[in-house]
């Protein structure tokens, strides 16, 4: 499955037409699922953490780049919160690998994500039930 989330702004998102037509889509009929809008000034770790709050598929499991000036307040951070965590050096590079067994857990880890990908460092999210494969 590919999903692809984004920020419309709320004046885009409408379910009455109107005789200008939309941009750059609307609901036709009865909206079939719920659409969480915040606004682009809150932040975007607020809307995934209350996203993946709704969708309860925990364990997730986060892999992210870091700096080592920035090892310090990670482990203060992640043990205060008992997140289960493992550090890997790869080729000069330091990686920081999570399991994330709740919402409180995944708040504390979710500004290093946001904040390492902003920054063109490697970073990734997986929820344990996307590990499974149908056969």
């Amino acid at each position: 499955m590919d999903l692809e989330v984004g920020f419309l702004p709320e004046n885009c998102i409408r379910d009455i037409p109107d005789a200008g037509g939309y941009f750059p889509f609307s609901i036709d009929g009865k909206a079939l699922y719920v659409i969480d809008y915040q606004s682009i000034d809150e932040e975007f770790e607020n809307f995934l953490c209350d996203w993946m709050k709704k969708l309860d598929r925990f364990p997730i499991y986060a892999v992210f780049e870091y700096m080592d000036y920035q090892e310090e307040e990670i482990e203060k951070e992640f043990s205060l919160a008992k997140v289960e965590k493992l550090h890997i050096n790869f080729k000069k590079e330091l990686f920081i690998k999570t399991k994330l067994t709740n919402l409180s857990q995944l708040q504390v880890v979710m500004p290093y994500l946001y904040g390492q990908g902003s920054m063109n460092f490697f970073c990734c999210m997986v929820s344990s039930s996307a590990l499974i494969s149908e056969k």
